[in-house]
């Protein structure tokens, strides 16, 4: 029962690492696209937020994982990290500029894009089905953050919500090749096949 019970955790860290980067995308999204200029205008403490947040649930992840699979895992670092750039940029959000703010969002898409290009890598050197598709998403992730990054005058009014909507896209279509691809790692290897982590730390 306890190795039962130890398994049961080891699984739900596994989904929490993998899934907690789209389900930040996809809030991060949706607040874009609703609330729009509003949202530029408290960005700042949004973020800071958003990173203390995040820290907290790395550290804790790393925490409740077993010894021997934290080894050469680095949330630790990463969440305390977080959480520390979170701190520093509530006690300073003047800094953070409404021009700074759409370019790390549009940078966040671009990030999901390289991260589908090392999934397609592991399925190609897996030999699993489905890595064509995942290639056209990430080229599409990449093309549509640079686009944002240098984003033409006419969008600039529309500008937070097209990156919500960059993210939006980003979050929904990490989370489907994320299952899609467990569910083939375990049709080829078995049930005991340790999920993916879309990105290692």
């Amino acid at each position: 029962m306890a190795g039962e019970g130890k398994a049961k955790n080891n699984k739900l860290n596994n989904v929490l690492n993998e899934m907690l980067r789209p389900i930040f995308y996809l809030i991060v999204g949706v607040i874009c696209i609703i609330f729009d200029q509003q949202f530029l205008d408290i960005s700042g403490y949004v973020l800071g937020a958003g990173m203390i947040l995040a820290g907290i649930i790395f550290v804790i992840i790393y925490l409740t994982r077993e010894a021997i699979d934290n080894i050469n895992r680095n949330e630790m670092l990463l969440g305390m990290g977080s959480i520390a750039l979170g701190i520093i940029l509530l006690l300073r959000v003047d800094l953070f500029t409404s021009e700074l703010f759409p370019v790390i969002l549009a940078g966040m898409v671009i990030l999901s894009g390289a991260a589908k290009l090392q999934l397609m890598v592991n399925m190609i050197k897996l030999k699993l089905a489905g890595w064509l598709p995942t290639l056209f998403v990430a080229l599409l992730n990449i093309a549509i953050g640079v686009v944002l990054v240098i984003a033409p005058e006419f969008m600039a009014e529309v500008l937070i919500i097209v990156i919500g909507g960059g993210l939006v896209f980003s979050a929904l279509s990490d989370i489907v090749f994320i299952i899609y691809y467990d569910k083939q790692l375990k049709d080829k290897k078995g049930p005991e096949t340790v999920p993916y982590r879309e990105i290692e730390s």
